[in-house]
C-alpha cells in the first residue's frame, strides 16, 4: 500500500504583522504537546526520555522531532508511506514541508525585515505493528536544517526514533461491538 497525506494550514485572520508573536500554532513536528488534549500520551508534555519520543501524526506529521518548522501564520507538508512487500509490517516513508521564516538585519540603526520560506525533509523506515495505533519510526535521512539543529543540541540518530501509541484508539467497548458471533 502507498499512502499520501498532504497538509496546508493557515489562519483566516491574523494579528498585526508588526507585532512580535512567538506563538507557533502550526508545526511540522509534534510530540506529546497536544494542545487540544485530543490524544492520550504516556506522559503529556514530556521533553526528555522515552516518553518524549511518543507522537501523533497531526499537522505537518514529520516523524523526526525538531524545534524548527513552527509558524504562527502557515505551514505546508506532504507525507508518504510505502508498505514493503515482505512478511513483516515494514514501511518506507518520506516527508517534505515548508514554513515561512522571518529574518531581521540591523545596519546603521535601520532594521530590515524580510520573509522567506524554509524547507525541511526526512526519509526513513518504520514498523507498523497496528497501523495508526502502534508504530515505530526511524528517520535515517534529514534535511540540512534539521541536521544542523541536531548537531547544535548534541543529538544523534537514536534521538530521532519516534513511536505512535494511540491509547485513545484502544477503546475496548468498540472492539467488543465489532465482534461478530
Amino acid at each position: 500500500q502507498f499512502r499520501v497525506r498532504a497538509f496546508v494550514g493557515t489562519f483566516l485572520s491574523t494579528t498585526d504583522p508588526g507585532l512580535s508573536n512567538s506563538l507557533q500554532a502550526w508545526g511540522l513536528s509534534w510530540g506529546p504537546e497536544d494542545m487540544l488534549f485530543d490524544q492520550a500520551y504516556l506522559e503529556r508534555g514530556a521533553s526528555h526520555g522515552f516518553t518524549a519520543q511518543q507522537f501523533s501524526k497531526q499537522q505537518g506529521a514529520f516523524k523526526t522531532p525538531f524545534l524548527q518548522g513552527g509558524s504562527d501564520t502557515w505551514i505546508a507538508s506532504l507525507n508518504t508511506e510505502f508498505d514493503l512487500p515482505v512478511g513483516i509490517p515494514l514501511s518506507l516513508f518520506a516527508s517534505g514541508g515548508f514554513v515561512p521564516i522571518t529574518n531581521s538585519v540591523t545596519q546603521g540603526g535601520t532594521t530590515t525585515v524580510t520573509t522567506s520560506t524554509a524547507s525541511y525533509y526526512e526519509a526513513g523506515i518504520g514498523l507498523q505493528l497496528i497501523r495508526d495505533i502502534m508504530e515505530v519510526w526511524v528517520p535515517l535521512y534529514v534535511s540540512d536544517r534539521i541536521q544542523d539543529e541536531e548537531e547544535a543540541l548534541d543529538r544523534g540518530i537514536a534521538d530521532r526514533i519516534r513511536f505512535v501509541f494511540a491509547l485513545e484508539r484502544l477503546d475496548p467497548t468498540k472492539a467488543l461491538r465489532n465482534l461478530k458471533p
